[in-house]
């Protein structure tokens, strides 16, 4: 079973939005986290799951979102190896696959359904990754790594 925590939001994160992170996944080349972000839409709420790898997005794709995000130099080397804020900076910055998304006025019944299709992810992550995530046809694969386009 995933467990996640909350990553980042507001503290009423139902009214207003967050996100939470499972713990470290492997898929037998890298590690990668889940993240469920929910999204209050006044009427309704959107649930995605996401599947984010510092690994798989590379160095460059990393320096390139925490210094999207603001964070500095002496930020990083505080952080030192917290895949927490990389894992936050991936997402905002777009390097994220995509896996599941859905909408409804219960986010209750989202939120159980967030969690076992995170379950499914996990065990079919490959299959999962292979659905292209765009009309150009780039795989989740592609963003992941960062190869979008």
């Amino acid at each position: 079973m995933i467990r996640y925590s909350f990553l980042i939001g507001d503290v009423n994160w139902k009214k207003y939005g967050g996100k939470f992170i499972s713990h470290r996944l492997y898929n037998g080349d890298w590690d990668y986290y889940l993240d469920i972000e929910v999204i209050n839409l006044h009427d309704e709420y959107c649930v995605t799951v996401s599947a984010l790898s510092p690994q798989a997005a590379g160095k460059d794709n990393l320096d390139r979102a925490l210094g999207f995000c603001g964070f500095s130099d002496e930020d990083l080397k505080a952080f030192g190896n917290n895949h927490r804020y990389q894992v936050e900076a991936l997402s905002y910055y777009g390097i994220a696959a995509t896996l599941w998304q859905e909408s409804g006025n219960n986010i209750h019944k989202l939120l159980k359904a967030a969690r076992l299709e995170s379950r499914r992810i996990e065990t079919l992550f490959g299959f999962y990754m292979d659905k292209r995530q765009n009309m150009i046809g780039n795989t989740g694969w592609d963003f992941i790594a960062g190869n979008i386009g």
